[in-house]
């Protein structure tokens, strides 16, 4: 069981394989669905896959990590007013035009890159993607 049989249903958050059973973290709710619908029953190998929400999982108040580029020259400020309506909780702004912005809901950051991704900013293109879990500030 690898990455490539999961990553096709969203973004991945962690990942770990084990000796006949493995556990996989999606940054959205959504995508662990979709996995299990898809996965769950069918054969893999010698093996039939069983494919389950784990006990401990909890996806609705953990914060998702959105990576921004094509930001030149924006404040932190910019970046919030942009972000403003998908409940962001830190924002932390390069001089290289990119940016970490950190949403509150998996829900709200797959709004801000199904709307922001692509957009224009004074001329540049936004791309607007999902990065690793948040562990504290951006």
């Amino acid at each position: 069981m690898g990455r490539r049989l999961f990553e096709h249903f969203g973004p991945i958050r962690s990942q770990k394989l084990c000796s006949g059973y493995g556990f996989v973290e999606f940054e959205m709710k959504e995508s662990s669905q979709m996995a299990i619908q898809s996965l769950h029953g069918t054969q893999l190998r010698d093996r039939v896959l069983q494919v389950k929400v784990a006990a401990n999982s909890n996806y609705s108040t953990r914060p998702v990590r959105l990576q921004v580029c094509g930001l030149m020259g924006a404040s932190e400020a910019e970046v919030r007013r942009l972000f403003a309506r998908f409940d962001v909780s830190a924002v932390s702004v390069s001089s290289t035009g990119g940016a970490f912005v950190n949403v509150a809901s998996p829900s709200a950051a797959q709004e801000a890159v199904r709307v922001l991704d692509g957009c224009d900013w004074h001329g540049s293109k936004l791309q607007v993607k999902f990065r690793s879990s948040v562990s504290g500030a951006p």
